[in-house]
């Protein structure tokens, strides 16, 4: 029999199903729960609780996912030995596939045939392959599929399927299995051995199935003795394009495949059970003719904000607030979600340390900015360039994972500055020529040349377009080693573990596993295969660039940041929604690159991915933000900023509009950040000092209340001290200290200005560093007005020296000769030769000669005509 649980978010549906569990399990019922991947942690750990361990461990629990393990783990082909492929794997194939299926095409013979090598474009096919994987269709079922279109969609889709071809082709040659294949397979598998006979089946949080998860569901539905399905919807019959559309579609599905079945209503808001403002909520947010609520909210808060800082300030200090006056609460019973939670991550983190609140931000984080995939990233650069490009080896020497310390980076750095190196001049040695006063510069720098360059040329000789793939990987890695790269990443998780930082020590550790796992997966698919360089460089960074990691949470008890889609939470009580602006909540659809809208329209009508499609996508979005609403047990906080991080106007959503005409009453639900006092965020030291800091101008009661009981804190008082006893304006520089004036009296040469000391008023650093240390700005060795004019003024000296003859009586010839002499001079003292000739440097150098012979024929005409001779000319 087939039992569906619905009701609204909140209702009751899953405790439904665990006292059923519960009620079974007395009677010792072979049971299995499948849920999704995401909630599968949480969902079991309620169920312990709920059952005791004893029952709990009788229970077979699952996703989709690890059922189809199971399944084949059971009665699976033993003599079937293929290897599961990684994501690394498959990106390498479906990459080989195109090569393959474009390689011997005609030119534009292909409708992707222009895309296929641009960045990102794998990624995108393999998304579409995961797609036909979760159709559940067979070959031969997609090719029938294929005939339906026209047009367009028919050259697309021959496209694709032909790279899919290939791709399941290449797969079966290099004996490497895919596992989103396992449900379809392990369906039929279950079929075959009864898997679900005599077993009560409950499947919880699904909102909607793929393809080859309802054919799992049908044999589920044929075999098992009871199925409970619980459904997110208050009406299975409600019409299209309401709120429960999703889940009433997925009713509709099941209900075809199992016409015989039984509803179970629960909608009785049993987590709302002590607050009627969030049930009210619950029952009226994106319904037609919404209700009005009668009396105050006291639950339910709405804060704007002028941008995405003072929104998670606000957040924060809240938190706190409610850890205070509630010390019964724990922080991992609040939640903070977000569809932009990567925009509010790193705010998060600086506020959180500010506010004192251990956390924990669900985010996959990207390894492309880690020291050591920086490294990779740059050193492939190189490898791939032509010619060198001082950047690309500027950023790897900077990684700090290269054999060369800071500083002789630094003095190589403004070498390359000063004298332009790029291209070629990296491989040539640096040499001074004679007599030149900086000899000792180029020297030096010509060893760090030689210390830099001597392996990248070793590395770059033994790779060409006709070494095997797995060559080009051993000789990476021997560079890595030889370069003692990999001691440097362990040196630097010791200095981690040596501070108590375990976890960015393990870090730093997975992120090198990352690159040497790309390195293994590369070498072992693509073995003894000839690729050209440049595309062995691209799919490498194409396998970097989709490497992410996820930081495990670092204590038990903290506030959960999570995205709104993802979120696994466990009945918190305390909600915060950040980001509630137009387009972000809920989310809106973003542009396909594959098919258009009605493309995808088409394509979900026969089994593809149905939230592609902009109605299903919408459709979706607003299920998960009714549920994002719903998750609160006692308090929802809702905030929107009125300016992205990039400063532009953005509006706060429909959402928020709807909820303020709900809530009328006179206690208004929307709070504007200029109603906050400042003594609102002053909940922790830290906090309170940032705060005063901001606002150290304003001189209100709350501010100087902040300020006094800092002043009582010894960390504290001597920075409020320094603040404010700055004075830039009217500041007296007079010395009024007898013994500061005797003191200077023993200086030599002491000179003051009004320039100096207003640098050292503003900044003492920048004092410091200027006229101490004496800093200078790097000069670059190059024809600017400067040197134009140092150019010019030797010249004029040179031609009107007493060695020569009378400038007036000189003849052009000599006069060409003089500045050409004097220009080459200068030429080959200041800019050096073999760093200046190119052509375009030679044509502007003889281009200035020619204008100073000219200027000098100029002043020698109007010299003939006046008395006047020059004299006394500068040495």
């Amino acid at each position: 029999m087939l039992y569906f649980y619905t009701g609204g978010a909140g209702g009751g549906k899953s405790y439904a199903l665990i006292q059923k569990i519960k009620e079974l399990s007395e009677n010792n019922t072979k049971m299995c729960v499948i849920v999704p991947e995401q909630y599968s942690y949480e969902s079991e750990k309620i169920l312990y609780k709920s059952l005791g361990i004893s029952k709990f461990n009788s229970i077979d629990k699952f996703s989709f996912k690890t059922l189809s393990q199971d399944i084949i783990k059971k009665y699976g082909d033993s003599r079937i030995k293929k290897e599961y492929a990684n994501d690394n794997k498959k990106t390498i194939m479906v990459n080989l596939a195109m090569n393959e299926v474009y390689a011997g095409m005609p030119e534009n013979a292909g409708f992707y045939q222009k895309q296929y090598k641009k960045n990102g474009f794998a990624e995108i096919v393999s998304d579409f392959i995961t797609e036909i994987k979760q159709t559940g269709m067979t070959s031969e079922m997609l090719e029938l599929t294929k005939e339906q279109f026209t047009g367009r969609l028919h050259e697309k889709m021959q496209d694709i399927f032909a790279i899919y071809r290939e791709y399941e082709r290449l797969m079966n040659e290099y004996g490497l299995k895919d596992s989103l294949n396992d449900i379809t397979e392990s369906a039929h598998t279950a079929v075959a051995n009864k898997y679900f006979k005599g077993k009560t089946v409950f499947i919880d949080e699904f909102d909607d199935f793929t393809g080859d998860q309802y054919q799992m569901l049908k044999v589920i539905l044929s075999d098992a003795d009871d199925v409970y399905i619980s459904l997110n919807t208050e009406n299975v019959n409600a019409p299209e394009y309401t709120l429960f559309d999703t889940a009433n579609k997925t009713f509709r599905n099941i209900a075809n495949i199992c016409q015989k079945y039984k509803i179970c209503v629960y909608d009785s808001g049993k987590r709302f059970s002590e607050k009627d403002d969030l049930f009210f909520l619950n029952r009226n947010i994106f319904r037609n003719n919404a209700c009005k609520y009668s009396s105050d909210s006291e639950n339910i808060k709405i804060f704007e904000s002028r941008d995405l800082y003072s929104e998670t300030e606000y957040v924060c200090a809240e938190i706190k607030h409610i850890i205070y006056e509630n010390p019964s609460l724990k922080y991992n019973e609040i939640a903070v979600i977000s569809n932009d939670i990567k925009s509010y991550a790193p705010i998060i983190e600086n506020a959180c340390r500010r506010y004192e609140i251990p956390c924990f931000i669900s985010l996959e984080k990207d390894v492309s900015h880690t020291v050591i995939m920086v490294y990779i990233s740059s050193l492939l650069d190189i490898i791939s360039s032509d010619s060198y490009n001082t950047e690309n080896i500027l950023r790897y020497l900077k990684t700090g994972l290269s054999e060369t310390d800071l500083i002789e980076i630094s003095k190589l750095e403004n070498f390359c500055y000063k004298w332009n190196i790029k291209g070629k001049k990296w491989i040539a040695p640096f040499v001074a020529d004679d007599g030149c006063p900086e000899s000792d510069d180029f020297i030096e720098c010509e060893k760090i040349r030689k210390k830099v360059i001597e392996p990248l040329e070793r590395l770059k000789n033994s790779i060409s377009d006709d070494t095997p793939a797995d060559v080009i990987c051993l000789n990476i890695y021997r560079f890595i080693t030889e370069t003692k790269a990999d001691q440097k990443i362990k040196e630097i998780a010791d200095i981690y573990n040596s501070r108590n930082e375990t976890y960015l020590a393990s870090e730093q550790l997975k992120i090198w596993e990352f690159l040497t796992n790309i390195l293994d997966d590369l070498n072992s698919v693509l073995y003894g295969r000839i690729i050209p360089v440049k595309q062995f460089i691209s799919l490498f960074k194409q396998l970097l660039n989709q490497a992410k990691y996820s930081i495990p949470p670092k204590t038990l008890d903290g506030v959960i940041f999570a995205p709104v889609a993802t979120a696994r939470l466990s009945s918190p009580k305390i909600v915060f929604i950040l980001g509630a602006n137009e387009g972000i909540f809920p989310i809106l659809p973003t542009s396909d690159s594959l098919f258009s809208n009605d493309e995808r329209e088409r394509l979900s009508a026969i089994g593809f991915n149905k939230n592609k499609s902009a109605v299903n996508f919408i459709s979706t979005a607003r299920l998960t933000a009714y549920k994002a609403l719903s998750f609160a047990s006692q308090k929802l906080y809702i905030s929107y900023s009125l300016t992205s991080l990039n400063g532009e106007s953005i509006y706060r959503s429909q959402i928020i509009e709807n909820i303020i005409k709900m809530f009328p009453a006179e206690k208004n639900i929307l709070l504007h950040e200029s109603e906050i006092k400042e003594d609102f965020y002053a909940v922790t030291p830290k906090s309170a000092y940032y705060h005063l800091m901001q606002n150290r101008k304003n001189s209100s009661s709350e501010i100087n209340a902040i300020q006094k009981v800092l002043e009582e804190i010894p960390e504290y008082s001597s920075k409020i001290d320094y603040v404010y006893n700055i004075n830039p304006q009217g500041i007296s520089y007079q010395l009024s200290d007898k013994n500061i004036l005797s003191g200077l009296a023993d200086f030599n040469n002491f000179y003051l200005s009004q320039t100096k000391l207003e640098t050292y008023n503003n900044c003492h650093f920048r004092y410091f560093c200027k006229y101490c240390l004496n800093l200078k700005e790097r000069q670059k060795i190059e024809m600017n007005v400067m040197n134009w004019g140092i150019l010019r003024h030797n010249c004029f000296c040179a031609l009107l020296s007493e060695k020569n003859p009378i400038f007036t009586d000189m003849p052009e010839e000599q006069i060409r000769k003089i500045i050409s002499d004097e220009c080459t001079k200068y030429k080959n003292q200041t800019f050096r030769n073999n760093f200046t000739e190119d052509s375009r440097a030679l044509f502007i150098f003889n281009k200035i000669i020619e204008q100073i012979f000219i200027v000098a024929l100029h002043f020698q005409s109007e010299l003939r005509n006046t008395d006047f001779e020059p004299s006394a000319l500068e040495g």
